[in-house]
């Protein structure tokens, strides 16, 4: 996407968090991202832009919007297997 820039950072599997940066130029249409919480996830969080984590659940698609503004989408995952 043309004007956008997107970061993950994350250790996983041997850090449980997803850390998505987003920015846009001041030129580029505001961006959707959809996010799928992995089906093996049996308890998950997801925080935007540091507001408290909000449950998620295994599977389910979340979609963000990225703007001028700004976007930080911190994904918790817990670390066990189904």
């Amino acid at each position: 996407y043309q004007g956008a820039a997107i970061r993950v950072q994350t250790q996983y599997p041997f850090n449980t968090t997803v850390e998505i940066i987003g920015t846009l130029q001041s030129s580029a249409a505001p961006l959707t991202i959809n996010l799928r919480i992995p089906s093996w996830v049996k308890k998950g969080a997801i925080s935007l832009n540091g507001a408290p984590p909000l449950p998620v659940r295994a599977g389910e698609m979340h979609t963000v919007n990225l703007t001028r503004s700004g976007l930080r989408v911190v994904l918790f995952f817990d670390d066990s297997l189904r």
